[in-house]
């Protein structure tokens, strides 16, 4: 099914294209969240007159994912983590948790879907995160997971903890 695409959608395309996707997808997600509509006749035309406002919108959208890119570029985050004896942390470092970071240090939304993660991080060191912006603008952050003092160890919490009895 084809439909002209109003938002830019990940793994699909950019505000203005015309693609293919499955019919499915488009009556299911993309047009009940008006992120696309049905590439008809009428649409077509309509679209046509508001096309060249929306590349001035896309337009707006690189440049503002350029000011963010410069930003968050070589940004350092530092994420504390309870930790065991040894590197291991308890649970992972999610994209949540660096959107949250970034948000809260940097005052800036990125999109969790844009963060890419090899794979899952779950011991203490730095790594390197990349980001994928509006426009297919990348940029990459540093992430650094350190254990967190202030927590007790969970080597002490575990003996403290009661025992149950069956």
């Amino acid at each position: 099914m084809k439909v002209i695409l109003l938002e830019s959608t990940n793994n699909v395309g950019m505000v203005g294209e015309i693609v293919n996707v499955k019919p499915g997808f488009a009556r299911n997600y993309l047009i009940p969240n008006n992120k696309a509509v049905i590439a008809n006749e009428n649409n077509l035309k309509a679209f046509a007159h508001q096309k060249r406002m929306m590349e001035k919108k896309v337009e707006k959208a690189k440049a503002a994912a350029a000011e963010v890119k410069k930003q968050l570029d070589g940004f350092e985050i530092t994420v504390l983590r309870r930790t065991a004896k040894s590197n291991k942390i308890f649970g992972s470092v999610t994209t949540l948790d660096i959107q949250k970071e970034i948000l809260k240090e940097l005052n800036i939304e990125v999109n969790r879907k844009g963060i890419l993660l090899a794979e899952p991080i779950k011991k203490l060191g730095s790594y390197t995160i990349e980001l994928k912006l509006d426009g297919d603008i990348e940029a990459s952050i540093s992430l650094i997971v350190e254990a967190d003092l202030s927590a007790p160890e969970a080597q002490e919490v575990m003996e403290e903890a009661p025992k149950t009895q069956n």
